[in-house]
């Protein structure tokens, strides 16, 4: 005979009362960067808003969890709260397709009481569960890349060591002249200011930049401190546009993570006119910099993505999903939700 199937439920105890569920679960069943209990730190009880965590219990035990982050968005303008899922974890023993809908239910169900919409980036095993549950593809981030040092590209381009040797060299200042012309003319009236936190300059920015996105993610000093420059485990800087004459705004910002050669930028936002002299002065800083390529993930609207392009970046892989879902009653649709024209999507909105 069988053993019969497991009773689940869910319960939402209080952040505290939660902790030690959540971070052995956390700690057996997901890819962290470092010990689980510096990311519930970080994720609940640093974070400007506190998530609301679902525990999955079978009997009195916790078997599972899932995450429902609040993030509040402008909509042409317009201040409306979203809601992220993540954190979507269940013990080995446990892993078939009922617990993974308890929670995926209860979180989206707690996720658009509380806000407009809700979304999320699952992994390939978490994706069905999530579109069963009534959520839709939006797309998928894909990264964007460009080579500033191709040593490594000739040597596996080229077969003759000695003809890559040469090589290598030779495209590294042709593609640094091509640089040039575009970075003077942003230099003749703007220049990079390197920060390790985020002053009042970068609420103002994102009050003077929000209208001109149809739905973004705050952006205030408050989030940029906490999601890059308080992460527990990242090292970031802030690349700021300002003009010349007087450091007084921020015309638009690049966070920054180096890891080792590799420079990935984990945000990009500011006026729509100034993304472009940004990466101008951006990219050959990093290059002095000793950076071999840098890269961005983005989902969005085509003009960002066309700056990317003209800068010298490719679009590499995009296998990273986006998924929503709208509550109800509200001023947003489905189709409107599912324009990426009106999203703009980096590693900012994610829920790690």
């Amino acid at each position: 005979m069988s053993a019969p199937l497991p009773s689940y439920r869910l319960d939402t105890p209080s952040l505290a009362a939660s902790e030690p569920d959540l971070v052995r679960l956390w700690r057996e069943n997901l890819s962290l960067r470092g010990p689980a209990g510096h990311k519930f730190a970080w994720t609940c009880r640093d974070a400007p808003e506190p998530p609301v965590e679902l525990l999955l219990r079978a009997g009195a035990e916790a078997v599972g969890c899932i995450g429902v982050m609040p993030r509040p968005f402008s909509y042409r303008s317009q201040a409306v709260h979203g809601a992220i899922l993540g954190d979507l974890a269940v013990d080995a023993s446990h892993r078939s397709l009922m617990p993974a809908l308890t929670l995926v239910r209860g979180a989206r169900k707690v996720a658009l009481e509380r806000g407009a919409f809700s979304y999320g980036f699952p992994n390939v095993a978490a994706a069905p569960v999530l579109k069963r549950c009534g959520y839709r593809t939006l797309g998928s981030l894909t990264r964007y890349a460009r080579v500033l040092r191709h040593a490594r590209y000739m040597r596996r381009r080229i077969s003759v060591p000695v003809l890559a040797q040469v090589a290598a060299p030779l495209v590294d200042g042709a593609r640094f002249a091509g640089m040039l012309a575009p970075a003077a003319r942003a230099l003749t009236h703007l220049k990079l200011e390197w920060l390790t936190s985020a002053d009042a300059r970068f609420d103002d920015l994102w009050q003077r930049a929000r209208p001109h996105y149809d739905l973004v993610g705050e952006r205030s000093s408050r989030f940029l401190r906490w999601r890059f420059l308080e992460h527990p485990e990242e090292r970031c800087e802030i690349a700021a546009l300002v003009d010349r004459s007087s450091a007084d705004a921020v015309h638009a910002y690049a966070v920054v993570l180096r890891e080792g050669e590799f420079a990935r930028i984990r945000d990009l936002f500011g006026m729509p006119q100034d993304i472009g002299p940004l990466l101008d002065l951006l990219v050959p800083a990093l290059l002095l910099r000793g950076v071999v390529s840098a890269s961005i993930r983005f989902l969005g609207h085509r003009d960002f993505e066309s700056i990317l392009l003209a800068r010298g970046f490719a679009a590499r892989e995009a296998t990273w999903p986006v998924v929503y879902d709208v509550a109800p009653g509200v001023t947003l649709s489905r189709e409107e939700l599912g324009d990426t024209n009106r999203w703009h999507l980096t590693d900012a909105d994610e829920d790690i």
